[in-house]
């Protein structure tokens, strides 16, 4: 074909379409698009109409592309609120304020949108997200709001949001929060609402760039996220994963490069593939932990982050000038919200419960941010109860409410509905009691984490039992005693029936870990995981004041040793290519390759548990500890001994193999006949024949 420009009439119809396409373009209105400023001054739009409701409730904001422009969450507002505000914004973003009440009807068994709630990332088919217009009523962005009792009120809320936003203008300069804002810590937030404000807006004003700003709390959860206009979406996400990266392990985000590189574990790669195991980890520079004071020591409150700048120091240099907001004498709020101490007493009250009544428990102190602060699996314990007691105590610590009563928030029509969906799953019958407590937050009961049980008599009694436990540990707030779950010496058999390590074994195995932890010099705080046979949670403790991310290494180094039956830092080598275990860290669960987890083996080499150990700055001191707990238990002790149900099975064995054996020898002493009985008639025929 002939170019373009020589050929007259292709080139005239061409101009006519591109003119046209010019008209369009001119003609048609730029199109909307939610701002930072209007996004904040809907933020505090929103904290005045709950304020007034006296609600405690989480905003998000999506702009008009469906991308985050800015979330937070009030003080004291629940964890579960986080994921539903978002999922209402998406729902508004997906089918732009569609009538939720009618489209909530398509999502019910057997309507065409069932399960619909649970694809592309899950929406919230609840009241409460509407679409944010500007003065000409063009739509530029949408809000999720939740916290409230009832969706009608979140809905109020927003709808309060929608009015603010529409009469404000794209260029408004940012706002400033009211100097009446009122801050209300609890254990676990040592960071408030106007701190978390206060710190991002620092961080903007301080940043010659356009950047993200995200600050978290000590419990690894966001506190305020905020990205400044014409941004890069993906930089908003990097922001969240420095924050999170920083709040769950203490660490400055780029200070862990070097964490993370395969090689010897005693040096590099203490958290090796932990890029792998949580979406959220990243090493670049811009991620700072905040530290307070408490106790003469120092306790991690959060962290604040920030992206965007084309210099990592920079990054750095902007989060640095925001963190000067947050007051350093609120530290105590920070790091676990139930102390080890109070969860062993509250333990220690529910097994003695448990086998005064004769049932096998499993029993999970969660934290308010839904993380396993302790775990005991009586002996005898079926091994899937651990999930229900995790599942249930998760339940009611997101939501401050007993396991057994969120299904009315559940269901169509609830506060709550989808959140199921929402949070990968959580158990919702009896078993799960929030744990109430004064830890000297204006001198009143407050939400400290929850306790989940599940045991062999039903979900009734598990109910009982939890409340038993949560009582136990309000009074050892109150009192300030410090509990211990069980004594080895005094608490249980050495072995238990059906089981290899017992729950006497697995804490002394984890007692002995802690000491040769304690005996190190400068020392930081651990976690601990024991696994039995069937590679199952037999024991967690995990120490104040612990990182969160270390507990889950502690835990994946477990599941490496159990897997493998070897210690985890044997199969680095095995992981590269061409190992035998090449990979081993993407499959398997995730499996940690570095040192600090170990078999338990019995005295013919057989693998019958493990134990993982993290926290420390490096591998060896891991390995150092662990070992420690190893040898504590001889390999004599750990044997498998036979239950009353096993000792009846292998002697109805032997009398069926006995009557097996004898039946073959039986049959054999035939067969021998008949062929001598044959022999001989052959052998009388051919001497005939040979007559013959």
């Amino acid at each position: 074909p002939k170019p373009l420009w020589t050929s007259k009439t292709k080139w005239s119809d061409s101009m006519r379409a591109l003119l046209g396409i010019f008209v369009v373009l001119l003609l048609s209105p730029a199109i909307a698009a939610l701002s930072l400023s209007q996004a904040l001054t809907g933020v505090i739009a929103g904290y005045n109409a709950a304020t007034q409701l006296s609600l405690r409730q989480t905003f998000w904001f999506l702009d008009e592309a469906g991308r985050l422009k800015a979330m937070f969450r009030m003080d004291g507002a629940m964890l579960a609120s986080i994921g539903v505000a978002e999922a209402k914004a998406r729902y508004s973003y997906q089918f732009n304020g569609y009538n939720v009440s009618a489209f909530m009807e398509t999502v019910q068994p057997g309507k065409d949108g069932f399960q619909l709630p649970t694809v592309d990332g899950g929406y919230a088919t609840i009241r409460g997200g509407i679409p944010l217009v500007d003065g000409s009523s063009n739509t530029i962005g949408h809000v999720g709001v939740s916290g409230a009792a009832s969706d009608l009120q979140d809905l109020s809320v927003a709808r309060s949001i929608q009015s603010i936003v529409q009469s404000t203008p794209s260029t408004a300069t940012i706002p400033d929060l009211p100097a009446n804002v009122a801050e209300h810590f609890s254990p676990g937030v040592a960071i408030s609402f106007a701190q978390a404000y206060k710190m991002v807006q620092a961080a903007i004003n301080n940043s010659t760039n356009r950047i993200a700003a995200a600050v978290y709390d000590a419990l690894g959860q966001p506190k305020g996220v905020v990205l400044v206009d014409q941004l890069t979406p993906a930089l908003g996400g990097i922001a969240q994963a420095k924050a999170k990266t920083a709040a769950m392990t203490g660490y400055p985000s780029e200070a862990l490069a070097g964490y993370t590189q395969p090689g010897d574990p005693a040096s590099t790669g203490q958290i090796y593939m932990l890029q792998y195991m949580a979406d959220w980890f990243v090493t670049g520079g811009g991620g700072l932990p905040i530290h307070g004071d408490c106790d003469g020591g120092k306790r991690l409150m959060g962290s604040i982050a920030v992206s965007g700048s084309p210099v990592v120091a920079t990054d750095i240099l902007n989060a640095a000038q925001g963190m000067g907001i947050p007051q350093a004498s609120r530290g105590c709020f920070g790091g676990s919200t139930i102390r080890q101490g109070y969860a062993q007493a509250g333990i220690a009250a529910v097994l003695k419960k448990a086998e005064s009544d004769e049932v096998q428990v499993a029993v999970a102190i969660i934290d308010n941010g839904g993380n396993v602060v302790s775990f005991y699996r009586q002996d005898g314990a079926q091994p899937f109860l651990s999930d229900i007691a995790t599942q249930t105590g998760r339940a009611a610590a997101m939501l401050s409410l007993p396991s057994d009563s969120l299904a009315a928030y559940l269901k169509p029509g609830g506060s709550l509905y989808d959140f199921q969906y929402l949070n990968g799953g959580m158990a919702l019958f009896a078993g799960g009691v929030p744990v109430m407590a004064n830890t000297g937050i204006n001198n009143t009961d407050v939400p400290v984490g929850a306790i989940g049980v599940a045991c062999s008599g039903g979900a009734a009694k598990a109910k009982e039992l939890a409340q038993v436990g949560a009582d136990a540990i309000t009074e050892a707030y109150k009192t300030n005693t410090v509990g211990k779950a069980i004594t080895p010496s005094s608490c249980c058999a050495t072995s238990a029936p059906g089981e290899v390590v017992s729950l006497a074994q697995a804490q002394q195995i984890v007692d002995a870990a802690l000491a040769a932890q304690s005996n190190a010099a400068g020392a930081p705080p651990v976690a601990v995981h024991i696994l039995d046979a069937s590679g199952r949670v037999k024991l967690s403790y995990l120490q104040d004041n612990v990182a969160l991310a270390w507990s889950m290494l502690g835990l994946k180094k477990a599941q490496a040793a159990w897997l493998t039956g070897n210690a985890s830092d044997g199969l680095m080598a095995d992981s590269m290519p061409d190992g035998q275990y090449y990979k081993v860290q993407v499959t398997n669960d995730r499996m940690m390759t570095v040192g600090g987890g170990l078999p338990l083996l019995d005295d013919d080499d057989q693998v019958v548990g493990s134990i993982g150990l993290s926290g420390n700055p490096t591998a060896a001191a891991d390995v150092t500890a662990a070992t420690a707990g190893v040898n504590a238990v001889d390999d004599d002790d750990l044997e498998y001994e036979e239950d009353e149900h096993d000792k009846k099975s292998g002697a109805r064995a032997a009398v069926i193999g006995l009557a097996v054996a004898l039946a073959v020898v039986g049959v054999a002493l035939i067969a021998v006949t008949v062929l001598l009985v044959r022999t001989r008639r052959a052998g009388t025929n051919l001497e005939t024949n040979a007559n013959l």
